[in-house]
């Protein structure tokens, strides 16, 4: 069984010396398709949240840098209130 598919990039050549059945390797393909398609949805979702927002920014903090955001973020808060 040789199966092309743009939509995934898988080599199928592999499936046709392996002992499982055509329903199986077709199962298998509409799998990888489906996280695909869940991959492309999530992807196309963040693209959408930049364009709303303008960006994402992410904050990573150590520990010891914790507390500091809090109270800048409070003090930001007072400021603008």
């Amino acid at each position: 069984m040789t199966t092309t598919n743009d939509d995934i990039d898988f080599d199928f050549s592999q499936l046709d010396d392996t002992l499982i059945s055509d329903n199986q390797k077709q199962n298998l393909i509409d799998y990888i398709n489906q996280i695909k398609n869940q991959k492309r949805s999530i992807s196309d979702e963040l693209n959408q949240f930049k364009l709303s927002t303008g960006s994402i920014t992410i904050v990573i903090l150590k520990k010891n840098q914790t507390n500091l955001f809090i109270l800048l973020y409070y003090l930001l808060l007072l400021f603008f209130l």
